[in-house]
């Protein structure tokens, strides 16, 4: 369910109705199979109380909410589905195989590089090439970092986040999921020399991502043997507090498994970051147009 006010408000504002894709309160919800099969059918009832929508647009293509869109598509006079990054890069042939009946249906697809229409076409058909428009999302993150280099001096950002003043920042990752490798990074930096790391002071950016508690408990400990300070942000942040983390980090440490075009790691090359990246993903919007970053083997 969304929680930020902010959001909400905007909803409100402009006449925008929110469904939340489950019934609450119930038992059925402890029953994994129960809880995908009832959440479904009352999702599908709520979309289905309105009789006409002008476009059914699926923002991450999951097989529920792809289904949820090809059950309801005779109430729409268009679909459209946007894949977001790991909806695609993250799931196998199999997957994408199964929502083809909804991509079928489709108008238009909308993907973010060179790579995920590529991907997408491998696994697919190759009319769907007549569909697929490659299209970028905006990034809202680069106004508030304007903003904070604008108005805000760097150390002023640094206290107001709580970081030291004299330390060189690394952030590692931007949200808690698994996939950044956080301890894999942590392990690798526990290696360097002691005098260099008392000169060091780590961000986790862990506030959202289907956070492990198990997982955010093994990465504090792992932070907790180095000698060096660290720092975990696992509640909300504000756009202003975000973008004073991107200003304030010295060095990014990206090692995600796999990514399309995160805003977070452009939002930290815009900040003017050193962005230290896994050669494993390949950025080749960025390249075509000179931006560099430090890629690293392993």
């Amino acid at each position: 369910r969304i929680r930020n006010a902010e959001y909400l408000k905007f909803y409100e504002r402009n006449g925008i109705a929110l469904i939340y894709c489950q019934v609450r309160g119930s038992l059925i919800q402890h029953i994994p199979i129960f809880k995908t099969l009832i959440n479904f059918i009352y999702t599908l009832n709520k979309i289905q109380q309105n009789r006409y929508y002008d476009v059914i647009h699926v923002h991450f293509a999951s097989f529920i909410s792809c289904s949820l869109a090809f059950a309801s598509r005779k109430l729409a006079k268009a679909e459209i589905c946007s894949f977001w990054g790991s909806d695609l890069l993250r799931h196998r042939k199999w997957h994408t195989r199964l929502i083809m009946p909804f991509l079928d249906k489709c108008s238009a697809i909308t993907l973010e590089t060179q790579l995920m229409h590529d991907l997408l076409i491998a696994r697919t058909k190759p009319n769907y090439e007549n569909k697929i428009r490659k299209i970028t999302f905006g990034i809202e993150g680069f106004e508030h970092i304007d903003y904070i280099i604008d108005h805000e001096d760097r150390n002023v950002s640094r206290q107001r986040l709580g970081i030291p003043l004299d330390k060189i920042v690394i952030s590692i990752g931007y949200n808690g999921n698994p996939n950044h490798q956080h301890i894999r990074v942590l392990e690798q930096l526990k290696q360097l020399d002691d005098i260099l790391l008392s000169r060091i002071f780590i961000i986790l950016q862990m506030t959202y991502g289907n956070i492990d508690p198990e997982y955010h408990s093994e990465v504090k400990r792992k932070a907790e043997n180095m000698s060096c300070q660290f720092k975990i942000f696992s509640d909300y942040m504000s756009n202003t507090d975000i973008a004073r983390l991107r200003c304030a980090t010295d060095i990014f440490v990206h090692a995600q498994t796999t990514d399309s075009f995160s805003s977070s790691f452009q939002e930290y090359i815009y900040a003017s970051a050193i962005v230290l990246n896994a050669k494993w993903i390949k950025y080749k919007e960025l390249e075509s147009v000179g931006i560099k970053y430090i890629e690293y083997n392993s």
